[in-house]
């Protein structure tokens, strides 16, 4: 309700908790320029997947910081790129400051999707900064990325640790 009503470059600060993320084929969708950032950061705030789901896309200038994101599993229900991004689908987004633990891509029912088990960012591009992708899967047979999968965009100051690819690239 608050992204509903919140304009474009305004920041959303969330208190500390475990939220779920709908279970709706995308999860939660943020599609307008605004920051949704954490109270006390990623060890306190926690979004959570419904494990049947991408947890999070961010597109449009979206931006979060400082959560755990966590228990995505993208399969193909998603409207917005079905494969691609267990726990985070960016789209000329951000994330910063974030945890992205155990999250997984699958193929999708049409033999496709294209991985980014943690997280995959578009061509549109996004920035990933000073995050940790750690123990997610891509089990999506074409494709790479058991933690991350970027077509464009920049990421900086990132551990990538303990993430697992079917085809290891």
């Amino acid at each position: 309700k608050a992204v509903a009503s919140a304009a474009a470059g305004d920041t959303i600060i969330v208190d500390d908790g475990t939220y779920t993320a709908p279970n709706a084929a995308d999860g939660i969708q943020i599609f307008k320029s605004v920051t949704i950032k954490s109270k006390n950061g990623p060890e306190k705030t926690t979004l959570k997947g419904g494990g049947s789901h991408r947890v999070i896309t961010l597109q449009e200038g979206a931006a979060i910081e400082g959560f755990t994101i966590t228990g995505g599993n993208e399969t193909s229900d998603a409207t917005t790129y079905p494969g691609w991004g267990g726990g985070v689908l960016i789209s000329n987004g951000k994330i910063i400051n974030c945890i992205v633990k155990g999250n997984k891509a699958n193929t999708v029912k049409n033999g496709k999707g294209y991985g980014g088990g943690g997280v995959f960012v578009t061509s549109a591009g996004g920035l990933i900064s000073r995050c940790i992708i750690s123990d997610n899967e891509s089990t999506v047979k074409s494709a790479r990325g058991g933690g991350i999968a970027i077509l464009g965009g920049v990421m900086e100051n990132c551990i990538i640790i303990n993430n697992k690819s079917i085809i290891n690239r």
